[in-house]
């Protein structure tokens, strides 16, 4: 179990550190725009949907290492007046709910990526960008 555990830990730190760098690839990417429509005047094609398309995995990445952390919303201001019987049954039904919420998530990122990656569904006129991975990091976070 403690194997597992540690496997887990160490896929939420990669994720997490992967959405951490597309943070910085979004924030590069934006300030390239920003210069050239500056400097040269039109702004870089595609720029605007890559941008859009890498705030996904930045999103769905981090969610396991939040979750691991526990540092996500709580209700914290009901859940601490319950008293520990009424604490367990209120964490039962969040845990519950969420398990049903991600699992409805990931069935349909999943449906949406096949459909995506055979389809050649692409981001934008611009920059013809594939969108299937993007929709797979869904599933995978």
């Amino acid at each position: 179990m403690d194997i597992l555990l540690g496997v887990l830990e160490k896929i939420e730190r990669t994720l997490a550190t992967i959405s951490g760098l597309t943070v910085g690839t979004m924030m590069f990417l934006v300030t390239l725009d920003v210069g050239s429509r500056f400097i040269l005047g039109p702004s870089v094609p595609g720029v605007f949907e890559a941008v859009e398309l890498l705030m996904v995995p930045v999103v769905f990445f981090a969610i396991p290492y939040c979750e691991s952390e526990r540092s996500h919303i709580r209700m914290a201001f009901f859940i601490d007046r319950l008293n520990p019987g009424g604490r367990r049954l209120a964490e039962m039904l969040a845990c519950t709910c969420g398990i049903a919420i991600c699992s409805l998530i990931f069935w349909g990122a999943s449906k949406y990526t096949f459909e995506s990656f055979i389809g050649h569904y692409k981001a934008g006129p611009l920059a013809p960008i594939p969108i299937w991975p993007f929709v797979a990091s869904i599933s995978l976070g």
